[in-house]
């Protein structure tokens, strides 16, 4: 059985934003990323449980073999998406958002 998705707002934003960055480098490294956030989120509402908790009960999916990182929750049935950001960034951004 798998779980729905739920992209929030600016969590979408966030896909856009790195899908943009990443297509003005080349058109397929823009594809390629969205390939990789399309398989993540196949992969978590497939076996949410799967990655780790890491914030409260915000859990974390690497977005190999770009630097960015998924942040979710998945309670009541439902996957919820708050953030799709670079590695590098400051964790308050994700952490604000759940």
């Amino acid at each position: 059985m798998t779980w729905p998705v739920v992209v929030r707002r600016l969590a979408r934003r966030d896909i856009d934003r790195a899908c943009q960055y990443y297509d003005l480098e080349s058109h397929e490294l823009g594809d390629r990323f969205a390939t990789v956030i399309d398989e993540a989120l196949v992969r978590i509402s497939e076996n949410p449980l799967q990655y780790p908790t890491l914030f409260r009960d915000m859990r974390r999916v690497i977005l190999r073999p770009f630097s960015y990182a998924l942040y979710y929750k998945a309670d009541a049935g439902t996957v919820r998406v708050f953030a799709v950001t670079h590695t590098s960034r400051d964790p308050r951004v994700w952490q604000r958002r759940g």
